[in-house]
């Protein structure tokens, strides 16, 4: 069973995330699969998404990619 992750206190690092599962979730796309995409461990992906900063810019254009989004719209929580 899997820890709960805490949230990021910073609200651009918070929307990253939040920007990803929301889209994941509308696609019906799971934690493995998030993963996946990523291409990182369970351990690896745990801590990104603790702390989003640590996501590169590829692993940010796969997501993307995969979720046939802009990427400037996973990093700017100003556009709708």
């Amino acid at each position: 069973m899997s820890k709960k992750i805490e949230r990021p206190k910073d609200k651009y690092k918070h929307f990253v995330i939040s920007k990803i599962e929301y889209e994941c979730d509308k696609r019906d796309i799971d934690n493995k699969h998030q993963q996946i995409i990523a291409r990182a461990s369970e351990s690896k992906y745990n801590r990104k998404r603790r702390d989003p900063g640590k996501f590169t810019l590829d692993e940010l254009t796969r997501f993307a990619d995969r979720l046939k989004i802009p990427v400037w719209e996973l990093l700017n929580p100003n556009i709708k």
